[in-house]
């Protein structure tokens, strides 16, 4: 393990105050390892998404509300067909609806061909992921995320999907990736840049 990946192991024993033996820090190369691995020393079993399903179902009440949807949301639907974050004024509606701090998609669009364009592109940072593919439950565990130090007692978790929420945000703060960049199958190496 490199000096990042070790100081992002230790992050995670001082968040969730456990420590995880070298031998057993090597072998975490995913976030949902890091997750299983938390969950192990914390002896947290209990799989529920209660708090994500809770997020859902406040998402869906406010798309109703501010008029973008009248059926149920499907959650494995892009959630950026209902609520495009390009239009400033709709966004800022349900954030203030929301009442939470909600992490905008990188919404940059593909190079126009141009030679100034091509350049821009070169230079600039991209995300690891397409915005308009994001789904209603991505969506509400980044939102999860983002809002972890309100939404979760650290000292009480009582889910393996708690967990997650952190181990996310503790990954967004540490290593700088965007939290809509974070799955459970993501590499830290390979997909995050750790070394």
């Amino acid at each position: 393990m490199g000096l990042d990946s070790v100081e992002l192991v230790m992050e995670m024993e001082k968040y969730f105050s456990i420590q995880i033996p070298d031998p057993e820090a090597e072998k975490i190369t995913t976030i949902q390892k890091m997750v299983d691995c938390v969950a192990k020393h914390l002896s947290v079993s209990n799989n529920s998404i209660e708090l994500r399903d809770a997020i859902v179902d406040k998402i869906q009440t406010i798309l109703i509300k501010i008029n973008l949807t009248d059926k149920p949301l499907n959650p494995t639907a892009p959630v950026f067909l209902t609520l495009p974050p390009k239009n400033k004024s709709i966004w800022q509606s349900f954030i203030n609806e929301l009442a939470l701090i909600v992490p905008k998609p990188e919404t940059m669009g593909k190079s126009g061909g141009t030679f100034i364009n091509n350049i821009k592109t070169k230079l600039s940072w991209n995300p690891l992921y397409d915005w308009t593919e994001i789904t209603v439950e991505q969506f509400a565990s980044a939102i999860c995320a983002r809002n972890c130090a309100t939404l979760i007692d650290r000292s009480a978790i009582k889910n393996t999907y708690e967990i997650y929420v952190a181990v996310t945000s503790i990954t967004v703060d540490k290593i700088g990736v965007d939290y809509y960049e974070i799955t459970p199958e993501k590499s830290f190496t390979n997909d995050l840049g750790v070394d």
